[in-house]
């Protein structure tokens, strides 16, 4: 730790770091503070020691004077943001941290200043953050892996639309979903979003054919026959292997939400209820962070500033809420439903299309069945947990499985939602079945052999067989950016691997190893 660098320091401006970089169920800047809940299940990774310069910590200290009087609204969470900014490519890019609550709360030790002064006695504090990386592999590893990259296709759309999905068809070709961002504005009164459009490459990434959508397309999957499923803004689009529309249809479970406005009515009002309680949380961890400083009488210059701010912020604090709280039931009726309206994925078997959406009320994601038609719409699993607007679905026969990234693991249920088998756990590096990071694996797709690949936000690519054993690094494609849509896809042999680049919007073509090839 640099010279100057307190423990103390270190720990709150952590939780400076994590209030600007939420998930998408974190409405408003208060709202990470629910830590004694969300942000257990959230951050389940190994602690590390992390270093911070007392530049650092006078730059986070501006931000949070920003923050405390105005609720910062953020932008890439509840369809108004984006995603989190680019960072230089190298293994290790990120750094996230956990937060969890100690009772009582005690003082938090400062160290002598010199010799003669008498040291504090150390001790817990009552808001204890440890930090975690972005997922690695071992070194040496990626050496090991079956494929290598051999092309990376750039993907240019018009007015700002970029990759965002993909998908793979049964005779190998590669489905993009090219559009503006998943939380680009929809629907918001003098904006509009910029255009969406399939697009076809060969397995060697040489376009074949585009078509555009009638609405904003957020999600992509193909059936086992080829027919191309598209879904976003509350629609859903059915097309033939060459394009040709079949159905364009409203999200059956959003049309029948929309025709019970009293019941709308009342999710509204349980959740007003439910962000009333999240703030008053949310005050009480300040209130403990205020009493902790406070009682350290050996502060450190930028300890007292942060007890200054966090005073300030606790003085605005109910008049903030109030703004935040106040809100008519109609707007929080629209924010519900603009969830519904979000389609994070889409998948297909012989017989069902699956569908995973917001939930009615809260910030999970709910499982919605429907048969080949897009009828018949029946709510099969829910509320289920997921960080960084990603719940990834596939499907293959009577199954469907999860990229559930809260708990480090992917989950196979059956079409009726009962858990079937899940593998997975959380490690200090992406190695067999551990998955480093914060909220991985992010994506997975079932191949035609029944082998299940995960991705990762890092660029990690994982094969594990259909009962979950681990067979190996598939590969490693250095990406920028943090938690995002890494979607994967196979060819019907699995020679050949597509991985979605959504910062660089590109397709990455992983091909097998010439070695790897001679042998099968």
């Amino acid at each position: 730790m640099p010279a100057g660098t307190d423990s103390a320091s270190v720990k709150y401006s952590t939780l400076l770091i994590d209030s600007l970089r939420l998930p998408q169920r974190f409405v408003t800047f208060p709202r990470d503070l629910h830590v004694a809940r969300t942000l257990k299940s959230h951050h389940q990774g190994i602690s590390i020691k992390s270093e911070f310069s007392m530049r650092t910590f006078r730059w986070l200290g501006l931000w949070i004077i920003v923050a405390g009087s105005g609720f910062l609204q953020l932008q890439g969470f509840m369809q108004l943001g984006a995603d989190e900014p680019a960072a230089p490519a190298r293994p290790r890019v990120t750094v996230r941290p956990r937060i969890k609550l100690i009772s009582p709360p005690v003082k938090v030790a400062q160290p002598a200043s010199s010799a003669a002064e008498k040291p504090a006695a150390k001790s817990k504090p009552a808001v204890e953050i440890a930090v975690e990386e972005a997922a690695t592999i071992k070194p040496g590893a990626e050496a090991t892996a079956s494929h290598e990259q051999i092309a990376a296709v750039e993907v240019k759309g018009e007015e700002g639309s970029t990759l965002q999905t993909l998908s793979c068809t049964p005779d190998g070709k590669i489905v993009g979903l090219v559009a503006p961002g998943r939380y680009a504005p929809i629907g918001v009164t003098g904006k509009s979003a910029a255009s969406s459009e399939v697009r076809l490459y060969s397995g060697e990434g040489k376009e074949l054919q585009r078509w555009s959508l009638p609405f904003t397309g957020q999600s992509v999957g193909v059936g086992p026959n080829g027919t191309i499923y598209v879904a976003g803004d509350g629609r859903l689009a059915k097309y033939s292997a060459d394009g040709k529309l079949l159905a364009n249809v409203e999200v059956p479970h959003l049309a029948e939400a929309l025709k019970d406005q009293e019941g709308l009515k009342k999710k509204a009002e349980e959740q007003l209820k439910q962000e009333q309680l999240s703030f008053l949380n949310s005050k009480k961890v300040y209130e403990q962070i205020v009493k902790q400083l406070e009682e350290n009488k050996q502060r450190s210059p930028t300890e007292e500033q942060q007890l200054k701010t966090y005073k300030n912020y606790l003085e605005n604090f109910d008049t903030n809420v109030a703004a935040r709280t106040n809100r008519k039931i109609d707007d929080v009726v629209k924010q519900i439903t603009s969830r519904l309206r979000m389609i994070n994925g889409i998948a297909a078997t012989e017989k069902d299309v699956y569908i995973a959406c917001g939930e009615m009320v809260g910030y999970g994601y709910a499982i919605w069945r429907m048969d080949e038609d897009l009828a018949n719409p029946e709510r099969v699993l829910g509320p289920v947990s997921g960080c960084c607007g990603q719940m990834d679905i596939q499907a293959r026969g009577d199954h469907f499985y999860l990229s559930e990234n809260t708990k480090k693991r992917v989950a196979q249920y059956d079409r009726t939602g009962k858990l079937v088998s899940a593998f997975g756990k959380s490690g200090r590096e992406s190695d067999g079945l551990s998955f480093g990071g914060c909220c991985n694996p992010m994506n997975c797709r079932v191949c035609a052999t029944g082998d299940i690949i995960t991705a990762e936000s890092e660029g990690i690519v994982k094969r594990f067989s259909a009962t979950g054993e681990f067979l190996g690094l598939v590969g490693y494609a250095k990406l920028t950016g943090g938690c995002k849509n890494v979607a994967v896809a196979a060819s019907p042999k699995g020679d050949r691997v597509y991985f979605c680049d959504l910062p660089g919007s590109r397709i990455i073509i992983l091909a097998a190893k010439k070695a790897e090839a001679a042998g099968e």
